[in-house]
């Protein structure tokens, strides 16, 4: 009797913390609503989202419970690089997300989603005002529209608003935070 429940102890032990991570995973439709919310907080330069991003240790129930694929840069072993792509897009700010990237850098990040539709409309109703055609920011070579937002510390936050010619080439474009740029 005494080995049975030694055995039940341990079996309890090892299967409530896979029980409890579980039990913290919210279903997929409520992950897709926490997510959609917190991007485009994150991606408007308002706030970073909690859930809306993987963290270092390449954990996040959230995304994952959401239907995100993530992906890291192994490459990169100083900073949290990486995208995650869903394979039903996320409706952010009435436009579907297909993926989500962030970069990391010594000056700050650059979290960016890709969508589909019209890169103009956006600049308008955020009030982003048009580069000129060979002006690089932010060294992405492919910024279309950008609107300065206060930063903290004296640096500088900016939303951005781009395509690349493969993005164009599909209807679709990037648009997110570029946080901590020096001012």
């Amino acid at each position: 009797m005494n080995k049975a429940f030694s055995a039940w102890v341990l079996g309890i032990a090892l299967v409530a913390p896979a029980v409890a991570a579980a039990a913290d995973a919210p279903d997929a439709a409520q992950a897709r609503g926490i997510i959609a919310q917190e991007l485009e907080q994150d991606l408007l330069c308002v706030r970073p989202g909690e859930h809306a991003r993987a963290n270092a240790h390449r954990e996040n129930n959230v995304l994952k419970a959401a239907g995100a694929r993530i992906t890291f840069d192994d490459a990169e072993d100083t900073y949290n690089n990486y995208i995650y792509r869903f394979e039903k897009p996320l409706m952010v700010k009435g436009l579907p997300v297909y993926s989500v990237s962030q970069t990391e850098g010594e000056n700050g990040v650059i979290i960016t989603a890709e969508v589909k539709g019209n890169p103009a409309a956006l600049a308008r109703e955020l009030g982003a005002k048009p580069l000129g055609k060979n002006e690089i920011v932010f060294g992405l070579g492919n910024e279309l529209y950008q609107r300065a937002v206060s930063g903290v510390a004296g640096k500088a936050d900016a939303i951005i608003i781009g395509a690349d010619d493969d993005q164009k080439a599909i209807g679709r474009f990037y648009f997110g935070c570029s946080q901590g740029a020096e001012s």
